[in-house]
């Protein structure tokens, strides 16, 4: 990473989300100046801590008219992790809180912020099978991947005609940390607390690319630092792992002694057999990154 990078201001959404905690973490360790936008101080108020200045901010209730870039003390990229319900894929907050992310952006955007990377999600490509192609168009089958496509394309026709840095990010199965996920991982560390000697699942059989969240985070941190490469970016591993042999490694590795009663739940219709991320533009980034390369 070049020297002057390091002295990029980044706006962080969703920073104490899953994700975003390690972004932050991420991005203080390597020296960022970052702003973080945050519901948990009190209204109107601004705290300081090392590198990061959190600005209190609700997403769903601002006003538009207010000057979002100034506001923020005038950063230099904006990181977009902000999205509730991640793991309830049909919650109607997914469309309902469409408009209030995307008049951040675009308040951002007008004000004079003109670098933005915003997170959207695997399951973005629908149901495949095998290596996804980043340009696929998908037919939306939950309300999740529909919220998501829709503020990517409304982000694109937006910015279509302004010099923009625009980078679509798309996690892939992310795993680490698990006790404070909402995912598998996390509900059987709790389940095991609980004393649970069991658990109903699927089969299992569906293949995914599981990347562990600290190696995530700086895979969202060098894309959004580097201005060459855009569009949607895959942040992924590049192999498929099937759910099944993944829990069970999982179970192993923590030495639990809950185990899984595969086979009592149908599998959603939705989901691929099999998906991993072709990772191509993330390969170039990282090793630019290692290299000393500002893209």
């Amino acid at each position: 990473m070049t020297q002057h990078n390091s002295k990029k201001k980044v706006l962080l959404f969703g920073g104490t989300g899953y994700i975003g905690k390690h972004v932050l973490r991420e991005l203080d360790e390597r020296g960022f100046e970052i702003i973080n936008a945050t519901r948990r101080i009190p209204p109107k108020t601004m705290t300081r801590v090392g590198n990061v200045t959190s600005i209190y901010f609700d997403i769903c209730n601002f006003s538009v008219n207010e000057d979002l870039y100034n506001y923020f003390l005038n950063p230099d990229v904006c990181i977009y992790l902000a999205w509730q319900d991640g793991f309830n894929h049909n919650s109607s907050s997914h469309i309902s809180n469409l408009s209030s992310h995307f008049n951040v952006l675009k308040n951002l955007a007008d004000n004079g912020l003109k670098d933005f990377s915003v997170v959207g999600s695997f399951r973005e490509y629908g149901k495949s099978n095998g290596k996804v192609d980043q340009n696929k168009i998908v037919d939306p089958e939950n309300l999740y991947v529909l919220g998501k496509l829709t503020l990517k394309k409304t982000l694109e026709l937006y910015c279509a005609k302004k010099d923009f840095v625009f980078r679509w990010l798309r996690p892939f199965t992310v795993v680490g940390d698990d006790i404070d996920s909402d995912s598998i991982f996390g509900k059987i560390l709790r389940w095991e607390k609980e004393g649970k000697s069991s658990f109903p699942f699927t089969m299992g059989l569906e293949q995914y690319d599981f990347i562990d969240v600290r190696v995530l985070a700086r895979m969202i941190v060098e894309s959004s630092i580097q201005s060459n490469i855009q569009g949607v970016i895959d942040c992924g591993m590049g192999r498929a792992v099937s759910l099944r042999s993944k829990i069970e490694e999982f179970i192993q590795e923590n030495n639990l002694s809950i185990r899984p009663d595969f086979g009592k739940f149908p599998s959603r219709t939705y989901d691929s057999p099999c998906i991993f991320a072709d990772t191509k533009k993330i390969d170039r980034i990282l090793a630019n990154a290692q290299g000393g390369k500002d893209e």
